[in-house]
């Protein structure tokens, strides 16, 4: 019982920034780029997609004071970014210090201690071979080195053309590999420009019936729901996006902006997108059901206090 007691109390904390944010409008959630840099140039990535000046990197004593002035001003959860963040652990200490839910993205090529004991999205595209061909020879099993067995761990995948049949193969690992599941996004197509890697309308339609086939397989472990599902089929604009209304974007210069990306809303694919407010979830008593039987609070050895945070992204 202690997993789901520390579920109810996590859920408790969610909604009632929720409820805050549409009494009062305060944001509860932000999204940070938290370093320009990255070790890795894949060819979907939407952050090096053009040539960009790199911001100066700021030190870890003035991201824990901005950090600090988000958590007054009643944000409770933050998703760093980069770039890639783990780069920056010192940053990440500063976050763990601060904030009582936070999630990272990461390739995955260097390992975040044992100490942050949140949630880690580890972005993989596919099996070893179809990983490799995007990212470069040797990632993967480099990255699976690193966070094989890691309680912490969910796969994030995100699906286009090339590499949506890996799905099944990848969710494979997950589940040989002791990690907590896998969950996707749609490849977002950028603003303005004619997208080679743009899914089509009948393409989209074949990625999601590949996603609920694999779902069919692993149920616990495919963390994708019906409602997450229909968004990406549904039409939708930043003036009803979730995510782009409802959360603080930052970048590593502490500008805000509208998103984290440069993507054509019309064609979005952002899981964080998909996900939108948590008190959906209350109008959708099989999804949070399954929240509440696979993505309660896992524990690790360093005690109660702090364990892997699963709400934070509302899957």
């Amino acid at each position: 019982m202690f997993k789901f007691d520390h579920f109810f109390i996590d859920l408790v904390q969610v909604l009632g920034c929720e409820a805050r944010r549409l009494a009062v409008g305060t944001a509860h959630t932000a999204m940070i780029d938290i370093t320009d840099v990255c070790n890795l140039r894949c060819p979907h990535c939407y952050y090096f997609h053009k040539l960009r000046d790199l911001a100066q990197e700021p030190a870890a004593e003035v991201w824990e004071e901005r950090f600090r002035g988000l958590y007054r001003d009643g944000v409770r959860i933050v998703l760093l970014l980069g770039g890639e963040p783990a780069l920056r652990q010192d940053v990440l200490w500063r976050a763990d210090k601060v904030f009582p839910f936070v999630d990272v993205c990461t390739n995955g090529t260097v390992k975040i201690p044992t100490w942050f004991r949140h949630r880690i999205f580890l972005s993989l595209d596919g099996g070893p071979e179809m990983h490799d061909a995007l990212r470069g020879k040797g990632v993967f099993s480099r990255v699976m080195d690193n966070y094989r067995g890691d309680p912490r761990v969910l796969i994030h995948m995100m699906l286009g053309k090339a590499n949506y049949k890996d799905l099944e193969t990848l969710v494979r690992t997950a589940r040989e590999n002791g990690l907590r599941g896998l969950c996707c996004s749609l490849y977002s197509p950028v603003q303005g420009e004619e997208d080679p890697l743009m899914l089509s309308p009948d393409q989209r339609r074949a990625v999601l019936d590949e996603i609920r086939r694999v779902r069919s397989l692993f149920p616990g472990v495919v963390r994708m729901s019906d409602r997450v599902l229909a968004w990406y089929v549904a039409e939708h604009d930043i003036r009803s996006c979730y995510l782009g209304r409802s959360v603080l974007h930052y970048d590593v210069s502490w500008r805000k902006r509208l998103c984290a990306g440069q993507a054509n809303c019309a064609q979005c694919g952002c899981l964080s997108g998909a996900i939108g407010s948590p008190i959906q979830k209350l109008f959708h008593p099989r999804e949070a059901l399954q929240a509440l039987q696979n993505l309660g609070m896992t524990q690790l050895n360093n005690g109660p206090e702090k364990g892997v945070q699963s709400l934070s992204a509302n899957i």
